[in-house]
């Protein structure tokens, strides 16, 4: 199941509970969150170019529904690639799992980043537009998955009480 969890710095962001890709649980929170975060970061205007190389077939937005299949496996392998060209040193697996650190840290024994930490990283930058917040801010977009709607709404009361 999709959560927020608060890194080490104190910054609400978003994970993964399962694992995302072959050989994962692929929990329908889990795919639903990826694939609307693969969306966000593939249809950035500052992704212009990448999606011009990908080519029209494999820069088409994913259906957000929860279902992984070749094509979301396919978006986590672009991804990863695209973040180790930008210098992100991720492992290329074609999976995305949860930080057992809570999140925005190294994979124990490894210099190498946890991909759902690279996500939130980059979708962070490119769409947060104040000097300060939460990914949470995601939920106040128009395309934001009903079905994730609760996952903020457990976040934030756990964080009233």
């Amino acid at each position: 199941m999709a959560k927020v969890v608060v890194d080490p710095i104190g910054i609400p962001v978003f994970t993964v509970e399962m694992g995302v890709g072959a050989g994962r649980a692929n929990n329908k929170d889990d795919v639903t969150l990826v694939q609307y975060l693969l969306n966000l970061w593939l249809n950035h205007s500052s992704m212009a170019v990448t999606r011009q190389k990908m080519g029209l077939a494999n820069s088409r937005k994913l259906d957000v529904d929860g279902i992984y299949g070749p094509k979301t496996g396919h978006r986590i392998r672009q991804f990863q690639k695209w973040a180790v060209s930008e210098s992100w040193p991720l492992i290329c697996d074609g999976r995305i799992d949860k930080n057992p650190n809570g999140s925005c840290g190294e994979i124990k024994d490894t210099r190498k980043t946890y991909t759902i930490d690279a996500l939130n990283t980059v979708i962070y930058v490119k769409y947060h537009t104040t000097t300060f917040g939460t990914m949470t801010f995601l939920s106040d977009r128009s395309d934001f998955p009903n079905s994730l709607k609760m996952m903020i709404s457990r976040y934030l009361f756990s964080k009233e009480l």
